[in-house]
């Protein structure tokens, strides 16, 4: 087995010759190059945050998405703000918004209005007003009412 001569430097100008089999060398510089690799590469992660005005109430199981350019015919109470972020491979808009409807969701927000969605090329970002329709959640004019994504649907 053939070794190359690796000298590790100690403090105090100390040197320690060391000799490792080539096989290790190689392995050892493919470690190295990996890890680098790995942390240059984004993080594909998405995250929700909510600052609420309110109580939350009990979770809910669908959630009304209006546009920032809609109006809102139908009267509501503002519970607080809920916001989103998809970065890496989750920057998609769709991520964003199943992000929102979540965490509205579970906070008891029939609705969220004033959305809007920001996208990017390996960040995105979507914030609301988190609502609960005064009346009860049967959708009125003017609000689009999708079901709830089941997780993993959109991939």
């Amino acid at each position: 087995m053939k070794h190359l001569p690796l000298n590790l430097h100690l403090p105090l100008n100390h040197h320690l010759p060391v000799n490792l089999p080539l096989n290790l060398n190689l392995h050892l510089a493919l470690a190295v190059a990996l890890s680098v690799a790995l942390s240059l590469t984004a993080c594909a992660h998405a995250e929700s945050h909510a600052a609420m005005f309110r109580e939350p109430r009990p979770p809910v199981s669908s959630v009304d998405l209006i546009s920032a350019d809609t109006p809102v015919t139908r009267p509501y109470t503002e519970l607080g703000l809920v916001q989103a972020f998809g970065f890496g491979d989750t920057a998609a808009s769709e991520d964003v918004v199943r992000e929102l409807r979540a965490r509205a969701a579970s906070l008891g927000c029939e609705g969220i209005i004033r959305m809007r969605i920001d996208v990017g090329y390996t960040r995105s970002h979507g914030a609301g007003v988190c609502v609960r329709w005064d009346g009860g959640p049967s959708p009125g004019a003017g609000v689009r009412t999708d079901p709830m994504p089941q997780p993993g649907a959109l991939q």
